[in-house]
């Protein structure tokens, strides 16, 4: 019997290299189509090859297809599961597919098996920016630089997680060092820009990006950018032409769309804006901003389809927390605009939830510093400090609760030719940080040993502020609502100010500040008892100013505007020691840029749907009426 000789597997091998090697030339060179091919015929003598699964799969992967590449770069993990190579190629094709919690699984994979591996290190970094994870991607761009100390991109992209982190200004030396290595680096540029704007160095951003824009003509993201600044000093035409002209560059641009319909929104073209966030949401189906904007538009009902594409993104698997924030949201208004109140509550409920953990509140922190002001800030004490204010009787200072209607007063009053409406300034605030850090204790504590020339100083840095942009107005009105609790050093600083105080129902007021997405500093907001009591907080903190301001407070309630327009808006023009002007009652033709959630409210005629409009929701609101409305639940 003969023996048999064993398979000779040595010619095959060969021939699957060579085919490799063929292969690999031709995708070098770009020849897809024929490295395919190759990559194929290699695949048919070994189907288990690792490194023809692998190349194969990054083929798919750089013609943009990465469903196509996944079951290769798996089938070459399932060979050789320890190549970095590939657990990289794999999160490649993840982050491609929007599955971004999978793309950082295989990332980190990667990086544990290489931890010199540049790419993976920046796509880890760039993947757990957008998870929210920022710290971890803090260190893997960090990673990266103690590498390459060099690397641009890595430098250019902690700049942006620093932006989204609001270091602003180690964002701006991010970029320069970046720019310096690589003067036409576009989105170090690009980034450059947004640090300033983070700044609000408006006047230095615009200087910068039309600068950029010499540089690099045809870079979308830069006219974006340069909207934006527009945008931010309230010079909307210019914003809108930015905005045109970066989606002539790039037609696909979502965010310069979105900021095109923002922007639209926010001087009331309101059809024009719902185009836009449809559009946008049409090009850029998982932009979640864009669901965002589009379901917060007051006048827009939001339809089945679209209430399904947001439910879809918040539950799948991998949404960022932030994302699903905004999307719960959304879905609130979404529901609401269809009248599916109990389910507009849950979404609601569940934004709260999510963001509570980030965002504590203390009430008994909040009730000794409200105590604190209260009592510092009697009528003796800002007398006395008012000697060293500056006298100037333009300012005209809008407070209240958010979402009280405060945006609607400072409208009606922008619509008078001899008024200016400044919007939410956070200057008094800006004001309050720097006299702080002049303190040996605790604000307010010891403002009065401080130098009169400190208190000078700030009532000068907050007219020159204010002035920006009013030109010659008589009046110039700061709408910033939170500025309820500083009013004590607002008289001081500006003595012959005058402030409005804008009220609003309580159940009514309460429920529209748990609808809206408010920032870090509303802490409050996260649980019903909290909201309610803070809310008391604030009607303390009132009737103090009142009786401590006297004549220089106006207060008017938005119920009494609804029903009483002409009236309400004759006492508040006299008030505010200017003529009668028919504009004011038409306040919602007046075109003016307002970047307040209210914006699209303002551009209609006074409505009263909204008074009560906390009884749809009355179950739910029954821990906020407890505190609010006792005596209704007895």
């Amino acid at each position: 019997m003969n023996e048999q000789k064993p398979i000779e597997r040595a010619p095959m091998r060969e021939r699957v290299h060579e085919l490799l090697r063929e292969a690999w030339a031709l995708h070098r060179d770009g020849n897809h189509r024929k490295a395919r091919k190759a990559y194929r015929r290699a695949l048919e003598l070994e189907p288990d090859n690792a490194d023809a699964n692998n190349l194969m799969g990054l083929l798919w992967l750089q013609m943009g297809q990465a469903a196509d590449a996944l079951p290769y770069i798996q089938k070459a993990l399932s060979v050789q599961p320890d190549s970095s190579q590939s657990n990289y190629n794999l999160g490649v094709a993840y982050v491609e597919l929007g599955q971004l919690t999978e793309a950082r699984e295989s990332l980190i994979r990667a990086v544990d098996l290489e931890p010199d591996h540049i790419d993976a290190l920046i796509s880890l970094g760039n993947v757990t920016r957008l998870l929210g994870i920022l710290e971890e991607s803090a260190r893997a761009y960090r990673r990266v630089l103690e590498l390459q100390p060099d690397q641009v991109d890595a430098m250019s992209n902690l700049g942006f997680l620093e932006i989204t982190r609001k270091n602003f200004e180690e964002a701006e030396q991010l970029f320069s060092q970046a720019l310096a290595q690589q003067p036409g680096h576009v989105r170090s540029l690009a980034g450059y820009g947004e640090a300033l704007i983070g700044q609000r160095r408006y006047q230095d951003a615009e200087q910068w990006l039309r600068k950029a824009l010499n540089t690099v003509k045809d870079s979308a993201n830069l006219h974006n950018d340069l909207g934006a600044v527009y945008n931010h000093l309230g010079r909307a035409r210019q914003a809108i032409d930015q905005f045109s002209q970066a989606l002539r560059i790039d037609p696909m641009n979502a965010q310069s769309r979105l900021n095109l319909g923002l922007t639209l929104e926010q001087i009331g073209y309101l059809e024009d804006a719902e185009r836009a966030y449809i559009d946008t949401i049409k090009s850029a189906p998982g932009f979640t901003d864009a669901h965002f904007r589009l379901a917060h538009l007051c006048t827009h009902a939001s339809t089945q389809d679209e209430i399904d594409a947001m439910r879809t993104l918040f539950e799948r698997e991998g949404t960022p927390i932030p994302a699903r924030v905004k999307l719960a949201y959304a879905l609130g208004h979404a529901y609401e605009s269809v009248g599916a109140y109990s389910e507009a509550f849950d979404f609601m409920s569940q934004a709260h939830r999510m963001r509570a953990g980030r965002s504590v509140f203390s009430l008994e922190d909040t009730v000794q510093a409200f105590s604190t002001l209260r009592t510092f800030f009697d009528r003796r004490r800002i007398d006395a400090l008012r000697q060293h204010g500056m006298p100037d009787e333009r300012p005209v200072l809008i407070v209240g609760m958010p979402r009280s209607g405060t945006t609607l007063v400072e409208q009606i009053l922008a619509s008078h030719p001899l008024v200016h409406g400044s919007g939410e300034t956070g200057l008094l605030g800006q004001a309050v940080v720097q006299l702080a850090t002049e303190l040996k204790q605790p604000y307010p504590e010891g403002l009065d040993a401080l130098p009169g020339s400190s208190l000078r100083k700030q009532a000068e840095a907050y007219l020159n502020g204010l002035e920006s942009g009013a030109g010659s107005a008589q009046r110039i009105v700061d709408t910033s609502p939170m500025n309820f609790m500083q009013l004590g050093l607002a008289a001081a600083l500006l003595p012959d100010a005058r402030f409005i105080h804008v009220r609003r129902d309580p159940m009514d007021n309460c429920l529209s500040i748990y609808r809206e997405m408010l920032g870090d500093m509303h802490s409050y907001a996260h649980d019903l008892n909290d909201l309610g009591d803070f809310y008391q907080l604030y009607e303390q903190m009132m009737e103090h100013w009142v009786e401590t301001l006297g004549a220089r407070m106006h207060e008017i309630t938005y119920e009494n505007l609804v029903g009483d327009a002409p009236g309400e808006i004759r006492h508040l023009l006299e008030f505010c020691g200017i003529p009668h002007h028919p504009g004011c009652l038409e306040f919602h033709k007046t075109e003016r840029l307002i970047s307040t959630p209210a914006a699209a409210q303002v551009y209609q005629p006074l409505y009263s749907t909204s008074i009560g409009a906390w009884k749809r929701y009355a179950d739910h609101l029954a821990p906020l009426q407890a505190i609010l409305r006792p005596g209704d639940r007895a």
